[in-house]
């Protein structure tokens, strides 16, 4: 049995060069943000920003939210998890998935941030 029609290695890399370019416009714009990590999708047109988790909560937060606005994320999600919270928001721009996460630590004072 064959698939419905099949994915190619040049449409991957196609997408994926999509999404590369559509990185470079989104970094170009928004110069003054908060840098976070970057990752480009092997499937589809994808992009992961993750704000990095080993700042305070308050700062982590704060990069995540001017991210999402910036991008005009409308929904955005927080699931508890046992140390704190994880944070996802997903919005499409240019044909590219955009999804934004942020790892928050909820207890600054254990991490050392309190003091």
């Amino acid at each position: 049995m064959s698939a419905l029609f099949e994915i190619t290695h040049a449409d991957q890399a196609r997408w994926q060069r999509r999404a590369a370019a559509t990185l470079a416009a989104i970094l170009d714009t928004h110069r003054d943000l908060p840098l976070i990590g970057w990752v480009v999708g092997t499937a589809g047109a994808g992009l992961v920003g993750r704000v990095d988790g080993l700042r305070p909560a308050d700062q982590v937060r704060a990069a995540f939210e001017v991210w999402c606005a910036a991008l005009g994320v409308g929904e955005r999600a927080e699931t508890p998890t046992g140390s704190g919270a994880h944070l996802w928001a997903t919005v499409h721009t240019r044909g590219v998935k955009v999804r934004l996460t942020a790892a928050v630590c909820g207890d600054d004072e254990s991490m050392g941030w309190g003091r």
